[in-house]
């Protein structure tokens, strides 16, 4: 690549100096006097011959070798252009063959088998360089291949399949936090748990707790419903049928071991590895 790159270069300079040193030689260069006003002529303050006369491109003002140089430069870097188009076989990129390029076909792939993935998460999982990625990713979504959704201040990517409505979209990439995973695994288990249960089973600060119900209960996937002094929580139907497709199937022990060990629905093998998500995602 670099050679051929070097010996087109070398052959553009070659044919600059050849044609300048050419027009140069010739003196094809036709210098016309110019025609002063009659009065000027009349008083002979000019010369009146009005003869023409040749010079060599060297002996042109600067600024007109300048401008022919430069002339001949984008010509002859057209040229070189077009011989390196065509030698290094170069295509445009479109839907048809988008996918030739290796680190692009294994980027639909991951985010295939992964749907919702980060920018962050796919970098870290794929080894791909984040700029090389983010072009890729750009090829991708004008070539209508993959979608992104974004959701509580990050970016998930999906296969442009049909199948990620905009709903799933939100329940898929909640998934990608093993805190809200637990959450919904207790809440299946659990109907109508309240605030102080989800803290006990999970084991962490109400204030915690508190903080993901709220985000879940404005991403329309959980009710809140006050009794008393205490909340109660419920998973909105339609994402409990989403999460039949994506939810591991073993549910979260509570903290004191006591928990349901399975639950009186089946539940179908996992689509998305619990090993691969991540709260910080």
């Amino acid at each position: 690549m670099r050679r051929i790159v070097s010996h087109l270069l070398l052959l553009s300079f070659i044919l600059l100096f050849v044609c300048t040193g050419v027009q140069a030689a010739t003196g094809g260069y036709t210098v016309k006097p110019y025609v002063y006003d009659q009065d000027l002529i009349d008083k002979g303050l000019v010369d009146s011959s009005g003869a023409d006369g040749t010079c060599t491109f060297w002996e042109l003002p600067l600024w007109i070798q300048v401008a022919e140089i430069s002339g001949t430069l984008v010509t002859i870097f057209g040229m070189f252009r077009g011989i390196l188009w065509c030698h290094l076989g170069c295509r445009k990129i479109a839907k048809h063959n988008v996918l030739d390029n290796t680190v692009r076909s294994v980027m639909f792939e991951h985010i295939c088998n992964n749907p919702g993935i980060t920018f962050s998460a796919l970098a870290r999982e794929c080894t791909i360089g984040k700029g090389i990625q983010q072009y890729h990713l750009k090829m991708l979504q004008r070539e209508h291949k993959i979608i992104s959704a974004n959701r509580n201040g990050y970016t998930g990517y999906f296969e442009n399949s049909g199948k990620y409505e905009v709903f799933r979209q939100t329940v898929i990439m909640q998934l990608r936090s093993t805190t809200v995973q637990q959450i919904y695994e207790i809440l299946i288990l659990h109907p109508n748990a309240s605030r102080k249960e989800v803290t006990g089973y999970l084991g962490i600060s109400g204030s915690a707790v508190t903080w993901q119900m709220d985000r879940l209960c404005a991403d329309g996937t959980v009710s809140a419903t006050k009794s008393g002094k205490y909340v109660h929580y419920l998973i909105n139907p339609k994402a409990k049928e989403i999460l039949r497709d994506y939810l591991p199937n073993h549910p979260v022990a509570d903290a004191t071991g006591q928990a349901q060990k399975g639950s009186s629905e089946p539940w179908p093998t996992v689509r998305v590895t619990p090993g691969k998500t991540s709260s910080s995602d």
